[in-house]
């Protein structure tokens, strides 16, 4: 079985649509994140802690986590263009 049939978007593709979203919804992510991470800092026991392997896994996890809500988010701004979410 090729990788091309298991995987129909090159990872760059994928990088590409990633950006899009996210540059689409950057006030959102920017929030959610926001929020997520503070919550988790102040009542997770997480300030201060680790090093820069265990930040970049907690990037990832967030990225991994966010990229839904912000898919979902991207798709209610565009059926409500007029409305306010369009500055979020």
């Amino acid at each position: 079985m090729d990788w091309k049939t298991v995987y129909p978007i090159v990872p760059w593709q994928a990088m590409m649509i990633l950006g899009w979203v996210l540059g689409q919804t950057a006030m959102f992510f920017y929030l959610a994140h926001r929020l997520t991470m503070e919550t988790l800092a102040t009542w997770g026991g997480m300030r201060g802690l680790g090093d820069l392997s265990e930040v970049l896994w907690i990037s990832g996890m967030m990225l991994l986590w966010l990229y839904p809500m912000c898919h979902w988010y991207l798709e209610l701004k565009g059926r409500h263009p007029e409305s306010f979410l369009r500055y979020l």
